[in-house]
């Protein structure tokens, strides 16, 4: 994540004859306006070039991976929590908790879903966790404490067939390196100005059918996002498009 040393190993690397770098990510930037050094330093690094999927008929790559399957409809749902004035960052927290709970009750419970939750705090992760669990609906929670043993273990859980909602509740930990396919509700009741971030935990639901995923991807959002980027998948892809020339325009 340290982008002046990763420039420096990759311009070490270009300097050995013949060789290229060559960088797969989904947000090709740092900051959510796009305007800052280190999205710069970010797009510089790569000549400012990028090249991105095109596919005969559709205007963007989403629209072609969402049609062919390899990503579910994403449905967002937004309830800001706690934005009356004078309400404090603790209580608001606790409402979000309160409201992650209710949400994931209401829930039929022998529906088989998968849940992901990113809770406000590790201490939050916690009380939705074992709350979820004292109302009989089957749930773990990850932080950076938790075994590598234990976290196998709880992902083969939420991969699991069975006709019972489970839940995975955590802080931060399940943004990145986190893969179970049959996850189809994102719970978001953390704050977070970051688009990377924010799409970051929004791709752990967003597995298609062709995927081994659902055809539908409900992303809840218990937190105001007044930039349209947050709730639509194409201006999220592109919301970097100017920093970059496209090979392929």
């Amino acid at each position: 994540s340290d982008l002046p040393h990763r420039e420096k190993v990759i311009r070490e690397i270009l300097k050995i004859p013949g060789k290229k770098v060559i960088g797969l990510t989904a947000t090709p930037g740092r900051t959510t306006d796009g305007n800052s050094e280190e999205d710069n330093m970010l797009s510089a690094l790569f000549g400012c070039e990028k090249i991105s999927l095109k596919a005969e008929g559709f205007d963007t790559p989403i629209q072609y991976l969402e049609n062919t399957g390899y990503i579910a409809k994403a449905n967002y749902r937004i309830e800001p929590i706690g934005q009356e004035q004078g309400v404090s960052r603790e209580k608001k927290q606790l409402l979000k908790c309160m409201a992650t709970i209710k949400y994931i009750q209401n829930l039929k419970q022998d529906s088989g879903q998968r849940i992901i939750v990113f809770s406000p705090s590790v201490y939050h992760s916690k009380i939705v966790s074992a709350s979820l669990n004292a109302l009989e609906i089957e749930s773990y929670h990850i932080d950076a404490n938790t075994s590598n043993n234990e976290r196998e273990f709880i992902y083969e859980w939420i991969r699991g067939p069975t006709s019972n909602n489970r839940v995975i509740t955590n802080y931060g930990v399940l943004t990145t390196g986190f893969d179970a396919p049959s996850i189809s509700h994102c719970v978001i009741s953390r704050e977070t100005d970051s688009l990377s971030l924010f799409s970051q935990m929004v791709g752990r639901a967003l597995r298609g059918p062709a995927a081994g995923g659902s055809k539908t991807a409900n992303i809840i959002i218990f937190d105001d996002k007044e930039n349209p980027a947050f709730t639509d998948l194409i201006l999220s892809f592109t919301n970097w498009n100017h920093l970059w020339f496209d090979e392929n325009d």
